[in-house]
């Protein structure tokens, strides 16, 4: 991104979200209680401490 090539950007970008994806299909089936919450639940957006 950084280089402006979006294009580039764009193909990483997806590539690296298909292995989160990919990683957090696999620990729901290995463990799937922290994955069945109550589905007419909120969302809650919780913040993070970012340091540079």
């Amino acid at each position: 991104m950084v280089s402006g090539d979006t294009d580039r950007a764009r193909t990483a970008m997806r590539a690296q979200l298909r292995t989160v994806f990919s990683d957090i299909e696999g620990s729901r089936a290995h463990s799937p209680q922290p994955f069945a919450g109550d589905p007419t639940a909120v969302p809650v957006r919780r913040s993070v401490a970012v340091r540079e």
